[in-house]
């Protein structure tokens, strides 16, 4: 199922990349952004297909040989996840940034941009540095410390949440404003929606 939802994402991207070229002027930092957040999420799928080879799902006392290496493949899928999210997030950011001129919805674009940047970067170092050494999250053979991991990872799905929520919500204003029948408001914004479902 992974593999066929990358494939149509990737098919979505080429279609995207072929009309912006040929009907839209050229490609801009949106369209860079989001060949960027596939790039990284077809390395996650990777690494996922890598893990289920690993003793992924199984009880620990079934797999302790791969343990180590089941440990390795989930410190590098994090960065990955992470950034792929972040590229997705700023590639509708930047769309909007293209296609609004109001002051104040750039204005709320570039903070929510921001807000993004911030949110995966912090998570990224504390999901590196959570661990003392850092490599004690892989190699359990040395000796080494670990924070609580559970609410790093809480905070990195309500937070994610919570600025996709805001993406959505960022043209709202914008579009109601517009001068148009209600129903075709309604589509625009159904339609706004439809690419965050």
């Amino acid at each position: 199922v992974g593999v066929l939802i990358q494939a149509l994402a990737w098919i979505i991207i080429g279609l995207r990349l072929y009309t912006r070229k040929y009907f839209g002027g050229g490609w801009a930092v949106d369209d860079w952004l989001a060949v960027a957040s596939g790039v990284l999420s077809t390395g996650c799928l990777a690494i996922s297909g890598m893990m289920a080879t690993h003793g992924n799902s199984y009880p620990v006392a079934d797999v302790m040989d791969v343990v180590p290496s089941s440990l390795l493949l989930t410190f590098i899928l994090q960065p990955l996840y992470i950034f792929a999210l972040l590229c997705s997030k700023l590639s509708v950011c930047t769309f909007y940034l293209r296609l609004f001129v109001g002051s104040s919805i750039r204005l709320a674009t570039w903070f929510t941009m921001g807000v993004c940047a911030v949110w995966a970067i912090s998570h990224y170092l504390v999901g590196v540095f959570i661990c003392s050494p850092v490599a004690y999250q892989y190699d359990l053979t040395i000796q080494g410390t670990c924070g609580n991991q559970m609410p790093l990872f809480q905070s990195l799905i309500v937070i994610n949440m919570l600025t996709d929520i805001a993406i959505m919500a960022l043209p709202v204003s914008t579009i109601l404003k517009l001068q148009m029948r209600r129903g075709d408001k309604i589509g625009l914004l159904a339609s706004f929606m439809i690419g965050w479902a």
